[in-house]
C-alpha cells in the first residue's frame, strides 16, 4: 500500500476525530508517504481507527476516501484537478494519469487496477481490480472528486468481491435533480 493512503489516513483521523486521534496513531509506526507498505499494516491501521472510534469498517473507507480525493489526491496533484473539466473527465483518465506514474516511480506501489469506460454522455462505469479489496474506498474517491467539481454523482455497484462477484463494479451517474 502506497504510503500517500497512510499519510491520508492519519491526517483524515485527526481532521475527523482530534480527540481519539492521538491514541490511534501512538500504537502505529510513522509512514513515509513516498514509501509502500504491507498492505496488512493498512488494515491494522483501518481497524484501528474502526476500533477507537467505533465507526464501521465499510463506513470508514467510505469516508477516507471522500477525504482522500477532495483533499489529499487535490494536494498531491493540483495540476491533474485543475486541467481536468470534471469529474467524469478526471475518472476516465485516472489509471493513466495517476496508477501508471505511482507504479513507474514508486517500489513495490501496486495501485488497483481501474478500467474506467465512458457511459453516455455524462457518466463512466469502473471496473475494479484489486487483492485489497477496498472497493469502498474507490466509492469514497468518486465521490471526493465530484465534490471538488460541486457535481453530485450516484455510484451503483452491481458487482462485488465481497458478494462473492470475481470483481467489482461500478456505475456512476450524475444525480438527477
Amino acid at each position: 500500500m502506497h504510503g500517500l493512503i497512510f499519510a491520508s489516513l492519519r491526517r483524515y483521523t485527526w481532521t475527523t476525530f482530534p480527540d481519539a486521534a492521538a491514541a490511534i496513531w501512538d500504537a502505529l509506526p510513522a509512514y513515509v508517504q513516498q514509501e509502500s507498505y504491507p498492505d496488512d499494516e493498512f488494515e491494522t491501521a483501518v481497524q484501528r481507527v474502526a476500533d477507537v472510534t467505533g465507526t464501521p469498517r465499510e463506513k470508514l473507507l467510505r469516508d477516507l476516501g471522500r477525504f482522500t480525493g477532495f483533499w489529499t489526491f487535490r494536494a498531491m496533484r493540483l495540476d491533474y484537478y485543475e486541467r481536468t473539466p470534471g469529474t467524469r473527465e478526471f475518472l476516465l483518465n485516472v489509471e493513466s494519469r495517476i496508477h501508471e506514474t505511482i507504479r513507474a516511480t514508486t517500489d513495490g506501489a501496486a495501485p488497483p487496477r481501474l478500467r474506467v469506460t465512458p457511459l453516455g454522455h455524462d457518466g463512466v462505469t469502473i471496473a475494479y481490480t484489486s487483492e485489497r479489496g477496498l472497493c469502498q474506498l474507490l466509492e469514497g474517491l468518486v465521490g471526493g472528486v465530484a465534490d471538488y467539481y460541486g457535481e453530485r454523482f450516484d455510484v451503483s455497484q452491481p458487482l462485488c468481491m465481497h458478494r462473492g462477484d470475481a470483481a467489482c463494479s461500478f456505475v456512476v451517474t450524475p444525480t438527477s435533480a
